[in-house]
């Protein structure tokens, strides 16, 4: 028979993954309005690929915080920091990616190229993130019980 996680961020009742989905999105839009400013400012002096990437290393820090906090309320850590770094490391550059193909490719502005690649990378990046910051294996690998998938 397989166990509950005991982990609250991993609990799998759908009324806990709803919540999360629905602060989540609320945390993402925070994130996202910092970047949105940030484009607008930094660009009057940098390229925008430029820009965007050490936009990347500001709210890479911000969204850590925020979802370790106030989506997933399990505190900050250097595990956590580390754990979501891991997580998150290739949806950072697939946004960048998809930003600088907007920007370049298609002529599309900055601050709705930075709107666009966000708000793509969230939504792929809910149940990782989740994963993520309840720890590679959850509680269950300390006491030695494999996790149900």
């Amino acid at each position: 028979m397989a166990r509950v996680p005991s982990n609250p961020v991993l609990a799998g009742n759908l009324a806990t993954t709803l919540t999360q989905m629905m602060r989540y999105g609320i945390n993402c839009c925070a994130v996202l309005v910092v970047k949105l400013i940030l484009i607008v400012i930094l660009t009057l002096w940098l390229p925008a690929p430029l820009a965007y990437l050490l936009i990347h290393a500001v709210t890479f820090f911000l969204s850590y915080l925020i979802h370790a906090r106030r989506t997933f309320d399990v505190g900050y850590s250097w595990r956590g920091i580390r754990n979501y770094f891991g997580a998150v490391a290739l949806f950072k550059a697939f946004d960048y990616l998809v930003f600088n193909v907007l920007l370049l490719a298609f002529q599309v502005t900055a601050p709705v190229s930075v709107f666009l690649a966000s708000c793509l990378e969230a939504v792929l990046k809910f149940f990782v993130v989740r994963r993520a910051l309840a720890g590679k294996l959850g509680v269950h690998a300390q006491k030695g019980v494999a996790e149900p998938c």
